[in-house]
């Protein structure tokens, strides 16, 4: 289980809720936010986020660290193991964490 907190891009108290990527389950006080973005970005099957306009292809945000990252750059300010499995542009969101990626605290 992982605790994610991450702080707003702009006003507000930003995200915080608990994943389970094995399972690819949400629980805590934002799960049923993320339930719904999660479930509107695989429905378009991307989402979009840095550099804006960048349109990344998301898959399995539930189960796959790089997809998660894409739905929450979207909402918060990304850092640390988040920042790291954040995908290049144009690269596949398919969990890399070595060349082709973007660190960076949006």
């Amino acid at each position: 289980m992982t605790r994610i907190d991450l702080p707003a891009l702009g006003a507000g108290p930003g995200l915080q809720f608990d994943w389970d990527p094995d399972t690819g389950t949400l629980s805590g006080r934002d799960a049923v936010f993320m339930q719904l973005a999660i479930s509107h970005a695989v429905a378009e099957g991307s989402v979009t986020s840095h550099p804006w306009p960048t349109r990344y292809p998301v898959h399995d945000p539930l189960h796959r660290p790089a997809d998660m990252a894409l739905v929450l750059s979207q909402f918060c300010q990304l850092d640390g193991e988040w920042a790291q499995v954040f995908p290049h542009q144009g690269k596949a969101a398919d969990g890399e964490t070595d060349e082709g990626t973007v660190r960076f605290i949006c």
